[in-house]
């Protein structure tokens, strides 16, 4: 999936969203580092807006994307 965004200087970047299946999880996985992550979609509208809040660990971020895709 592919999308194009505007950002707050007016240039248009490009977002690009791959998901993988993994058959097994590879097996010295418990030797990276981690972190968790809560999140919630507070809008989503038939135009195709969301409006996402995160958090991981002390920071937080609000993400408004737009568009279909």
């Amino acid at each position: 999936m592919a999308r194009h965004l505007q950002s707050r200087n007016g240039k248009v970047s490009r977002e690009i969203e791959r998901k993988f299946l993994l058959k097994r999880l590879p097996p010295n996985l418990r030797h990276f580092h981690s972190r968790t992550i809560e999140q919630g979609y507070l809008s989503a509208k038939t135009d195709g807006t969301q409006i996402r809040l995160r958090k991981s660990g002390r920071r937080h971020s609000l993400t408004i994307k737009r568009g279909r895709g």
